[in-house]
């Protein structure tokens, strides 16, 4: 609960940030320019630069949880399948084994003289 609350709390000051930044700096240009390609490079507006940038983080974090939870996930499908497969032994065991529908009737002779 704490965990969602600061999640919620740094999530709307970033987007604060984000949109004082976007509103001060709207007429500002900036231009990437990778060092070793030739060409002029990108001139876009800072405000898209930077949530270019935000977005390629969330991106990668998105990327790192998933792939972070992948062996938790296989071992929570390899444990549903022993139980199933354990679950089908029990019935079928179960299924062999006769049952005696007299069993009170049985009883109840026994104890006759």
């Amino acid at each position: 609960m704490i965990k969602k609350i600061l999640s919620l709390i740094s999530f709307i000051v970033l987007l604060l940030f984000s949109v004082s930044f976007a509103v001060s700096n709207y007429q500002t240009d900036l231009t990437l320019g990778l060092f070793p390609l030739p060409g002029p490079g990108w001139t876009l507006p800072a405000y898209i630069w930077l949530f270019a940038v935000f977005l390629i983080g969330l991106l990668a974090g998105v990327i790192v949880s998933w792939m972070s939870g992948l062996k938790k996930r296989h071992k929570v499908h390899e444990a549903n399948n022993r139980a199933l497969v354990a679950e089908k032994e029990l019935q079928r065991q179960t299924a062999l084994e006769p049952v005696d529908e007299n069993h009170e009737l049985n009883r109840a002779l026994a104890k006759l003289p």
